[in-house]
Parts: C-alpha cells; structure tokens; sequence
C-alpha cells in the first residue's frame, strides 16, 4: 500500500508530539555484491562507514525524532549497542515558549527549530529537531470535574498518594447467566493520620482506553469510610482501600484510576496495564491474583466484589510476620471439550531467585462448575521466610496446556 505524502506528514508530527525518539535499522538482508542495503553503489571489498550508518538523515523519520538509521545489516550488532547507550542516558530539559509572532511555518504547520549546544569540546548532541506548535485548545464551558482533572495528565496526579491493583475475571451474567468479563480493581489511599476520627468521603473514577486511545468503559463511586485518630505523638499516615470493578470485552487495555479527597482537598491518579484474557475459548486460563490480608487495611466498599472473589482484596504488597496472606484466583477451562483435572503448583521465589517455598495441589474436575471454572487459594509462608522481596509464581496445568500468574510482595 502506498504511503501518501499527507500520512507521512501525519506521522512526522504525531512522532514530535509525542516525543518518540525513532530507530530504523534495514532489514533487507544479503544483498548482490557491490550494493549496500540502501541500493547505493559500493567497491568491491568495501564496508560501509559505521560513523556514516549512524548519522541522523534530515527530513528522515529518525532523523526528525534524534534517532538514527542503520542502512546494513552488517551493523546491526553496533547500532543496538548504540541505542541502547543513548535511550539509556538522557537529559529531559524545559523552557519557555518564545512569542507566538516567532513561530515559523513549513510544510509540517506550525513547526518550531530547536538547537542545543553545550560548552564542552568534543561531544555531540543528539536532539528531536523541533516540535510542531500545538494549537490552542479551546476552554470548555464547563470546567472539568477534579477526577476528570486528574486523569487528563499523560502522566499521574500526584498530590494524592495512590496506588492500584487490577485482576481480570470471568463473572456469569446476571440476565443471561452467560460469562462475561470484568475487571476488580482495588485503589489504595495513603493520607495523614488524622488527630480525631474523622469521615473520608473519597469520589473514585475509572476509565479503560485500548491501545489506539478509544474509550471503552467507565464507572464512578463516592467512597465514605471512617478514618480512626493517629497515635498519639506519632506522625504516621493511614492507608485504606476502595474496592470497585469494570466491565472489558476481552482485549488490552490502560486502566486510569482517580480519586479526589474531601478531607485532604486533594486529588490524584494513577495508571495500570491490564490484560483480559477471552476466557470461554481458550483451554486454560487464569484470572488475576487477588490478595487478602489480616489484619488489612481500612476499606470502603466492601462488598463491590463479592460477586467475584470471596476475598477482600487490598493493596497491601508489604507484610510481617503477624499478618495472615492469601493468593487468590479463579481457574476456567474454555471450550466445550470435557472438563479435566488442573494441576496447581504455587512457587515462591527470593531476589536471587532461589525457590524457597513449595506448594502443589489438583484441582478435581468436580470442582469445576457450571461456569467452569474453580477457585484457588494459596496461604502465603510469611512466618519461613526471612525479610526481604519475593515474588509468588501461581502455575497451572491441564495436559499440554499451561497458564501462569506472578505477583511481588516484601516481608519485614
């Protein structure tokens, strides 16, 4: 399919704005002697300038967005070396726009140069050429609501200090009993102990995008819990959690999370990745890792997910010895084929990743209902192990046919 000069353009620009920094290596492979891979001419015998292959080519994709372009195959071992030393070493710097009456115009709009220099002999810098100038947004009639705010940013809000757990599964429909898939999602709040107990009300928002930036799904709540005072003489922060879930067709996704607080008058965000598996049809699959400790965390909503697991999830990843944990999780087996015995093994490993605990089990296929689908636990070993990070390895088994869910945790 040919390639308009109107979509290159359009990729020209969406590059600048998102600030991708683009790499292009050739992948033609052998070629007949005396070309190189751009079909330019070469003596016999000769090889092409490794300085010349790594050269940013003006009005080139790559040399657009600072990168380079690797023209043979022979180099190819080099330029990685090379893209890896420059994306893994950079400075992010910022200024202010100079006066809109300054801003030139070519065949990519509004396009503004950029040029940095530096004092010290013998470097080279390598930078995006310039930007396209944005246009001026208009302001809605209606300001934003603070949860709409906060999950506009291409990074999280920060001033609330968030985070998320997501876990998809697979819940029978309440009108046609059919399976179909949702998301539990379980936010966590850290804020300031407070000297007197006070009532938090917490307004919640979620939003799913797909990968091209579609909106998918969407759901909000109001959270009230009330929060204890702090110790007396002691500054210390409390923690709680907001239990909820979305509805996902099977697909990838980006969950954006935000809350706004009325105690604290402050809001934030934060982003997760989220895979929903298509769980009728594959053979075997597993649905996310939920766990539940005691004693937990402050949590609202307590019942949003009892339709899906019969646990209270938290976020809580970090545990002593006195805490009780469990893993959680639903095992299904799609299609119609007849329903077989799933062999379960739970496996944790340290940070030299040493397997220090054990654990296997078979999940009997009358335990396989309606649905088919079984649910699986897992009591964390927390009082054999010695402090430190891990990471909890939930496999499963049926036949040929193998599923797999990690989930990190800390003990002090």
């Amino acid at each position: 399919k040919n390639v308009t000069l109107a979509q290159m353009i359009r990729t020209f620009e969406d590059a600048m704005r998102a600030r991708v920094t683009v790499y292009t290596l050739n992948t033609a492979g052998l070629l007949p002697l005396g070309q190189d891979s751009a079909g330019l001419s070469l003596s016999e015998g000769s090889e092409p300038d490794v300085r010349q292959t790594f050269v940013s080519r003006p009005h080139s994709l790559s040399g657009e967005t600072g990168g380079f372009s690797v023209r043979s195959p022979a180099q190819f071992k080099d330029a990685v070396t090379q893209i890896f030393r420059e994306t893994g070493s950079y400075y992010l710097l910022g200024y202010e726009l100079p006066p809109k009456k300054d801003t030139g115009y070519n065949m990519l709009g509004g396009f503004r140069e950029i040029e940095v220099r530096v004092n010290r002999p013998g470097l080279v810098v390598k930078t995006h050429r310039g930007y396209i100038d944005p246009k001026p947004e208009k302001t809605p009639s209606t300001p934003p609501s603070p949860t709409d705010a906060a999950l506009a940013g291409i990074l999280p809000k920060t001033d609330l200090a968030l985070r998320v757990a997501v876990a998809p599964f697979a819940v029978p429909d309440p009108k046609s009993g059919k399976l179909t898939t949702t998301v539990a999602i379980v936010l966590g709040v850290q804020e300031p102990a407070p000297a007197e107990r006070v009532m938090e009300r917490l307004n919640v928002q979620v939003r799913a995008f797909t990968q091209r930036g579609d909106a998918r799904g969407m759901t909000a709540q109001q959270a009230t819990v009330t929060i204890p005072s702090g110790k007396s003489g002691k500054d210390d922060d409390v923690s709680l959690d907001v239990l909820t879930q979305l509805r996902l067709a099977p697909g990838l996704y980006a969950v954006r999370v935000s809350a706004s607080s009325e105690r604290m008058g402050k809001e934030g965000s934060v982003y997760a990745d989220v895979e929903v598996p298509d769980f009728t049809r594959v053979p075997l699959s597993l649905s996310g890792v939920l766990l539940e400790s005691t004693p937990g965390l402050i949590v609202a909503a307590g019942d949003a997910l009892t339709s899906i697991a019969p646990v209270i999830p938290t976020t809580l990843r970090d545990f002593t010895m006195t805490h009780r944990a469990i893993a959680f999780l639903t095992v299904y087996q799609g299609g119609k084929g007849a329903i077989g015995p799933v062999r379960m093994k739970a496996r944790v490993v340290d940070a030299a990743n040493h397997t220090v605990a054990e654990d296997t089990s078979m999940l009997v296929a009358s335990q396989f209902g309606a649905p088919r689908a079984a649910d699986y636990q897992y009591q964390l070993p927390l009082t054999h192990l010695a402090p430190g990070m891990y990471l909890l390895r939930l496999e499963a088994a049926l036949g040929a046919a193998t599923s797999r869910r990690d989930i990190r945790f800390s003990l002090r």
